[in-house]
C-alpha cells in the first residue's frame, strides 16, 4: 500500500465504523454510531475522511455553531499515519470548506491540556489559544484548551463548496 498518497472526501455512512475505530484508537472523545449517522445528516456540517487506497486513516468533524464561526468537535488519523500531511490536509479543507460553505470567518475548537502534539498542530496551523476550560473533559477530567483561528481570503487557500458525491 503507498501511505503517502491520500485522498480527502466527504464521510459516508459506511465509513462510521472505521472512524469509530480511529475514535477509539486516538483516545478521542467518544461519539456512538448514531451521533455520527445524525452529524451526516445535518447541512451545517462537514463530516470529511482520509483514504489510502480505500482505507479510512484519519476523519474530521467540523460545524457552523454561529454566524460566521464553526467548531471542530474531532479530528483524527491514526498514530501511525500521523505527520504525513493528513490532518493538516483534512484540517485545510474542512476550514476553506467552513468558508465557503457557511461564510465562517473564524474556527474555534477545544483540546485536552496534556495534548501538547495537538496543541502544537493548531498552532502550526493558524491557531491561537483564547482560554481554558477547566474541566471541561470526563473520563478522565480535564481542562480544555480554546483555540481559535481568524480565517482571511488571503489566510485560505480557497473558499469551497463540498459537492455531494
Amino acid at each position: 500500500m503507498d501511505w503517502q498518497n491520500f485522498r480527502i472526501k466527504k464521510m459516508s455512512l459506511d465509513q462510521i465504523e472505521d472512524v469509530l475505530k480511529i475514535q477509539s484508537a486516538e483516545g478521542l472523545s467518544p461519539w456512538s454510531t448514531n451521533d455520527y449517522e445524525k452529524e451526516l445528516e445535518r447541512t451545517d456540517s462537514i463530516h470529511l475522511v482520509a483514504e489510502i487506497e480505500g482505507v479510512v486513516v484519519g476523519f474530521i468533524v467540523l460545524r457552523a455553531t454561529a454566524e460566521k464561526e464553526a467548531e471542530i468537535y474531532n479530528l483524527g488519523v491514526y498514530v501511525a499515519r500521523q505527520g504525513r500531511g493528513i490532518g493538516t490536509a483534512l484540517l485545510k479543507t474542512a476550514v476553506n470548506a467552513a468558508a465557503g460553505q457557511f461564510g465562517s470567518e473564524a474556527v474555534w475548537l477545544e483540546v485536552r491540556e496534556s495534548n501538547t502534539r495537538a496543541t502544537a498542530f493548531y498552532r502550526k496551523n493558524k491557531f491561537t489559544v483564547e482560554g481554558l476550560r477547566k474541566n471541561f473533559y470526563s473520563n478522565p477530567p480535564e481542562n480544555a484548551i480554546l483555540m481559535r483561528r481568524i480565517l482571511s481570503d488571503a489566510d485560505l487557500d480557497e473558499r469551497v463548496v463540498l459537492e455531494n458525491d
